[in-house]
């Protein structure tokens, strides 16, 4: 692989909420075009899908820059080969 020593994003664990949306961005552009066959496309719409929800809830504890970061994440979404339309 010509993909240079960067770290580990995903571990296994699907539990990416509220306080993981950059993360959840971060791991969708990473591989952008190309998702590795050991992440599951629909577990991660499910987390994205949760996301949005609790942006629609606005609950008064949600993270501090939430809006702007789950506009990131659904741009991401958008511009990745992960989810069909």
């Amino acid at each position: 692989s010509n993909r240079p020593n960067v770290p580990t994003l995903f571990h296994g664990h699907y539990n990416f909420r509220r306080e993981h949306v950059v993360q959840l961005s971060q791991l969708i552009s990473r591989y952008l075009e190309c998702k590795p066959h050991s992440i599951d496309s629909n577990k991660i719409y499910n987390c994205v899908r949760a996301c949005v929800m609790d942006l629609e809830k606005n609950y008064s504890d949600n993270p501090e820059h939430y809006f702007v970061d789950m506009r990131m994440l659904l741009a991401t979404c958008l511009a990745s080969t992960w989810f069909s339309d």
